[in-house]
């Protein structure tokens, strides 16, 4: 790896490169894997290596990076010699703001203080949007709480999902890590859009990123250490918390993945896109979904819950979008057409019967 290309992404991950710089170190990304590979190790080793317990230690990070990255101090003059130098002034520059936010990076759940938080609870039958302190757009789906310090931004960038979102993160602030924390998982943002989908009562959690690369870290299983896996743009990561088994480094690393394993890597298709997506702009969309999963957005979208009479009707299965539909029972009459069920609507309760 070109000497001037090591400089260059700590530059970029510290937020010290020129716009010039950071433009054509993204070009750069893009060209290959084993780049945007090598990025993700750079951006880990800075928010990870600073931090011991609670201290700042520049100069076990400054060594761990050089080990890292394959590189050792050289004369005065020469290129590792620069490499430390702007090593050493970012970490300075860096230090008080880390040792504010240290203690928190690590801890999954949010402050004990509620009125240390600033809590956006969206409930069913609704969306809102809203834009972070630092300029970040986050859509908040049915269902959802999204909490985040008062003091967002200053000494950090996180917040805290019990539901579904997606995230557009605004550019800079690159010396604090923009990170989701959720009940299972730890999502630390090395890019710009992904969604997030971690309700506290559902078995199954989801990651999708259109655009950049995050990590996911967590217990992948039931048996397992702490783990991360980095997604790339378009990729989707599927994890069934409540099957959790096996060997997720060999689960996530395997090419071909079989489709029972609960730790799931897969590509975004423009078909399916609207699945994972779609419920921003108000679209009901499934693939290859059952009839229990469907119901499930349903009783979010549109604050109604929905009882199955037989425990086989929750097996069918559908793909198909709804878009803009305001009322569940043009929902359910399409449905009633490809499927033998029928139901009745009590107040907020809809009964879903079998066609003997």
């Amino acid at each position: 790896m070109d000497s001037d290309i090591k400089i260059l992404v700590v530059k970029y991950i510290t937020g010290q490169a020129s716009e010039k710089e950071a433009d054509w170190l993204k070009a750069w990304m893009k060209e290959s894997p084993e780049n945007e590979a090598y990025f993700a190790e750079l951006y880990e080793t800075w928010h990870n290596t600073l931090i011991t317990g609670h201290q700042i230690n520049t100069d076990k990070a400054y060594t761990e990076f050089l080990s890292r990255t394959g590189q050792a101090a050289g004369p005065a003059g020469g290129t590792a010699a620069g490499i430390t130098q702007l090593w050493r002034r970012i970490a300075a520059a860096a230090a008080i703001v880390l040792c504010l936010s240290a203690g928190f990076y690590y801890f999954t759940r949010p402050p004990g203080n509620e009125s240390e938080l600033t809590v956006v609870n969206v409930t069913k039958g609704s969306r809102k949007k809203l834009v972070l302190p630092d300029g970040s757009k986050v859509w908040v789906n049915a269902g959802s709480t999204l909490k985040y310090e008062k003091d967002f931004g200053q000494t950090s960038r996180t917040v805290y999902l019990n539901g579904e979102a997606y995230f557009d993160i605004a550019p800079g602030l690159k010396k604090i890590p923009f990170m989701v924390k959720t009940r299972d998982f730890i999502i630390r943002d090395i890019g710009t859009i992904f969604n997030i989908k971690a309700y506290s009562e559902m078995p199954v959690f989801e990651a999708t990123v259109l655009e950049g690369e995050v990590s996911v870290e967590g217990k992948f299983n039931q048996k397992a250490k702490l783990a991360k896996v980095f997604l790339k743009r378009r990729q989707v990561l599927k994890i069934d918390i409540g099957q959790q088994s096996g060997d997720v480094a060999a689960t996530v690393q395997s090419k071909s993945i079989e489709a029972d394993v609960p730790v799931r890597i897969q590509q975004l298709n423009p078909e399916t896109e609207d699945q994972y997506i779609g419920w921003k702009d108000g679209l009901l969309a499934f693939h290859e979904s059952t009839f229990e999963q469907i119901a499930q957005d349903i009783e979010r979208r549109y604050n109604v819950q929905v009882i199955f009479e037989n425990e086989d009707l929750k097996d069918f299965k559908y793909s198909g979008s709804f878009r803009s539909v305001n009322d569940v029972t043009t929902v359910l009459e399409i449905i009633k057409k490809t499927t033998p069920i029928s139901y009745s609507i009590s107040g907020n309760k809809i009964i879903i019967k079998g066609n003997n």
